[in-house]
């Protein structure tokens, strides 16, 4: 019993020691205390920025929390996060030291310096501290703390200096010089700086390249000279990049950036001779040619090329063109030119305007010697008869014109063509009577009332003339104008008409008194006023008495303004001139105008608005009263225009227009469901008419077009109508009429009419119906419909009309047939009259049948035995006259 006691004893105690050691296995008897980073709280302190080659200190006490001494205590940091920030740490405690039970640390501190390479991010690493107890089991802990590694801008700092404000812009000058200093800020020396110059995409200058050394220990300085050559013209800006810390020709890292703009001006100055750059001129001429520079003396710099050869320098430069041919003349001032290009030619350019052929052109190989020389254009040609020299003419344009009645040839500019020649001229009718005048120099036939008589000695007239156009030859060169005869006519405009506003007391014009004739003179011209109002003071000023061969005059009419004339054009009188050559009339108008104004025109409510074939069109016009005094009788009228031969016309009712811009609309109606419209557009013309208090009457026209509402297709049910409408219990058969119209502008070739009802079990239609378009005359169809109506109760019975095209609805119309019931009819009709109900039958379809025929009677064009309802008709008769003997049989019967 106490072996087995004491057994259970032992085996307590070692499950006490097995988990005692389990517990002390990852003990955390060691704790950090007081842990900052770089003197910062890492428990209070979001974040430390450090920059690479700062110094890292974590400082921080470690306490034993145990009852036994903790020994080999070491501490580290070490960075479990490298994969992610892309660096790794790795930095131990420099001593190992011993904490008794309860026992803390002194201050400890970890120290490193962070690498130059360390790349900027966000860093977390952990501080480990380790040891074991006397026992061998381990203690550990650890705190985790983070920074922020950030990169200054730049260790090297680059500043420019300023430009001169005449520095930065160029003129002749193609390079500027820019001074930089570059300092080395970093703690660390630096012996890859390159300092480049940018412009745009373009590299200007590489200090490496031009072998400067930047070496530059920490806080030394150079000054460098940038001489940057600049060669095209504009604006440029100059940006100073510098790099630094290069790994495969890529900086690691870029100081500051500095720029500065500079402008390049053109050296050659926008002006120069000839200011023409396409020159044309003839072999053995010399061309003057000049340029200048806008600095310096940098035109004498200027070289001149002829053909990409050099042929002189300086700013001017003549040059002898002896061969025929194209040439480039270059005036080059360093990356500058200026060039012409020129066309040297050994006869004229514009022989192909003279009728010439290329071919003709290319064999004439010695211009100055040209034989039978022809030249011609639209108005007539030159033949010459003897030999010309053309090799001083550049332009024939400039120095030969043919007019439709005259040539010219500038003989002192061109000596070479003043030879005996033929001339025919297209537009003079050699038949007629000619006149040929010469004048001594290069014009054209304006200048005829300068030139003279050309005498027979220059100008001889062939005999005889062609059969069409003038033919006459000269001796030698200088202007001829043939003139065609003309009698003496006096002309005088077709009518005269002022314009009276009403704001002037006298109102004035001018016209044109004329003598088309070219021989002889209009003389005894008298002017007489005719027929004019003596209130009116009529006046003619400057009338002539005389006017020579196609002499034009200037005559005023001056008239008085009538206040309270009536508006529109009004014939005031007629001024009669006479002459020697005989008398004209000219009637005079007045035209006042009229203060009633226009201001709006809408069609169906919409300025642009159409004209509606299905619904009734609304035309509405404001009116607005611009005159002194009230107006009454007011009222507007509108027409449409041409409606199929017809002008449509509405009128509105009369209305009142108070003085000073009283204005009011007012609206006419047209319907044109029932009007043959045969066109898309029509011709609204408007008129507005008042009278005022003063009793002047105005009035105001205008028209304007309008579309007519039209689609691609449209059919319209126009019509359905019953024969009778109300059917008695006894009636047979009911016929119903149905009219369809086109309005589309389709014609249609497949329409079909239904005339449905479920009740009645009816489905009547007929197919194949032919449609023309709108504007058509055969745009409507008319057909019957015979209506069973045999056993057919009393009621209501809608009957529903369907139209077609191509198998698809297109519209639908409802007429109601109504069967009386005939037993409540009589009834009724017998206790109100004292007539039997027979009687009342018997009369109320008689009077049916009579309205149903009146009302048809319209709309036949010919006699009833035409229509297609006449066998229907007359058999309608016969059953009622069959039903009114029954009738009167039965009466007779009831009374005996």
């Amino acid at each position: 019993m106490k072996k087995q006691t004491i057994l259970s004893a032992v085996l307590v105690v070692l499950l006490i020691l097995a988990t005692a050691a389990i517990a002390l296995a990852d003990g955390d008897g060691l704790t950090q205390t007081s842990v900052s980073l770089n003197g910062k709280d890492i428990s209070t302190t979001e974040n430390v920025t450090l920059k690479p080659l700062d110094t890292l200190e974590v400082s921080f006490k470690v306490k034993n929390t145990l009852d036994e001494k903790v020994i080999q205590i070491k501490n580290s940091i070490i960075d479990e996060n490298s994969d992610g920030d892309g660096y790794e740490f790795s930095i131990d405690g420099k001593t190992e030291f011993h904490l008794d039970a309860g026992q803390e640390s002194p201050v400890q501190k970890i120290t490193t310096t962070l690498p130059a390479d360390l790349p900027e991010g966000n860093y977390t690493l952990l501080l480990a501290t380790e040891g074991q107890t006397l026992d061998d089991l381990p203690q550990r802990t650890g705190t985790e703390f983070s920074f922020l590694v950030k990169k200054e801008k730049a260790e090297i700092v680059v500043k420019l200096e300023s430009l001169p404000a005449e520095k930065t812009t160029l003129t002749c000058s193609s390079s500027v010089t820019l001074t930089a200093t570059v300092t080395n800020t970093g703690k660390v020396a630096e012996d890859d700086v390159v300092m480049k110059v940018i412009d745009g995409s373009s590299e200007l200058y590489n200090s490496a390249k031009a072998g400067v050394d930047l070496a530059l220990e920490p806080g030394e300085s150079k000054k460098l000279l940038l001489q940057v050559a600049i060669a095209t013209e504009g604006q440029h800006t100059l940006s100073v990049e510098t790099g630094f810390n290069y790994i495969n020709n890529i900086p690691g890292s870029t100081a500051n950036t500095e720029t500065v703009m500079v402008t390049k001006q053109s050296c050659l100055s926008s002006t120069a001779t000839p200011s023409e750059t396409d020159l044309k001129v003839l072999d053995g001429k010399t061309v003057s040619f000049g340029v200048a520079a806008n600095e310096g003396n940098y035109a004498s710099s200027v070289v001149w090329t002829v053909g990409g050869t050099q042929k002189g320098t300086g700013k001017n430069f003549n040059y002898k063109f002896t061969t025929a041919g194209e040439f480039t003349v270059k005036a080059a001032l360093g990356q500058e030119a200026k060039t012409w290009k020129v066309t040297v030619a050994d006869k004229p350019l514009d022989l192909a305007a003279f009728g010439w052929t290329q071919s003709q052109i290319d064999q004439l190989s010695n211009p100055a010697s040209v034989k039978d020389l022809v030249l011609s254009t639209a108005g007539g040609t030159l033949t010459f008869s003897q030999t010309v020299d053309l090799s001083n003419v550049l332009y024939l344009n400039d120095v030969v014109k043919i007019g439709s009645n005259f040539v010219a040839v500038d003989s002192v500019n061109a000596p070479g063509l003043n030879k005996p020649a033929t001339v025919f001229l297209k537009d003079v009718d050699g038949k007629a009577p000619v006149k040929l005048y010469k004048y001594d120099g290069f014009a054209d036939a304006a200048i005829v009332n300068q030139a003279v008589l050309c005498p027979e000695t220059t100008c001889t007239t062939a005999n005889p003339q062609p059969a069409s156009g003038f033919t006459f030859s000269v001796a030698g060169f200088s202007t001829y104008v043939a003139m065609q005869q003309k009698t003496a006519e006096l002309a005088v405009p077709s009518e005269i008409v002022l314009d009276d506003n009403k704001t002037a007391t006298t109102l004035s014009t001018t016209f044109q008194v004329q003598n088309l004739g070219t021989t002889e003179s209009v003389k005894s011209i008298v002017f007489e006023l005719s027929g004019f109002a003596s209130t009116t003071n009529a006046k003619l000023l400057n009338a002539p008495a005389e006017l020579a061969p196609e002499e034009s005059k200037t005559v005023t009419l001056q008239l008085d303004s009538s206040k309270n004339s009536n508006s529109g054009k009004k014939l005031v009188g007629t001024i009669k001139v006479s002459s020697d050559k005989g008398a004209k009339s000219i009637p005079v108008y007045i035209n006042s105008k009229s203060f009633l104004t226009i201001d709006t025109i809408k069609i169906n409510d919409k300025t642009s608005g159409k004209l509606s074939l299905v619904d009734e069109n609304t035309v509405e016009v404001t009116v607005k009263n611009d005159y002194s005094e009230t107006m009454d009788d007011v009222y507007v009228n509108v027409q449409i225009l041409n409606v199929d031969g017809d002008d449509l016309e509405e009128e509105s009712d009369t209305f009142k227009l108070s003085s000073g811009g009283d204005d009011d609309k007012v609206e006419v109606t047209f319907d044109l469901r029932d009007e043959n419209v045969d066109k898309k557009q029509y011709t609204l013309l408007v008129t507005v008419h008042g009278k005022a208090d003063d009793n002047t009457v105005h009035e105001t026209t205008t028209t304007l077009v309008v579309d007519v509402d039209v689609k691609s297709h449209d059919i319209i049910v126009k019509q359905a109508a019953l024969l009778s409408g109300n059917a008695f219990c006894s009636q047979p058969y009911e016929t119903l009429d149905v009219t369809i119209k086109n309005l589309g502008s389709n014609d249609e070739d497949n329409v079909e009419i239904r005339v449905k009802n479920s009740a009645l079990k009816l489905d009547l239609s007929k197919k194949n119906i032919k449609l023309d378009k709108f504007s058509d005359s055969d745009s409507e169809y008319k057909t019957t419909f015979t209506i069973d109506l045999q056993k057919t109760a009393p009621g209501s019975y809608p009957l529903t009309i369907e139209v077609l095209r191509d198998g698809t609805l297109q519209t639908t119309s409802t007429v109601t047939l109504n069967i009386q019931n005939c037993g409540v009819t009589g009834a009724a009709v017998l206790g109100g009259s004292g007539e039997t109900g027979q009687d009342a039958l018997a009369k109320q379809l008689q009077e049916q049948l009579n309205a149903k025929l009146t009302a048809n009677q319209p709309q036949v064009n010919s006699s009833l035995r035409d229509s297609s309802n006449y066998t229907l008709l007359l058999g309608g008769m016969v059953v009622l006259i069959f039903v009114a003997l029954v009738l009167a049989m039965a009466l007779i019967w009831r009374k005996r």
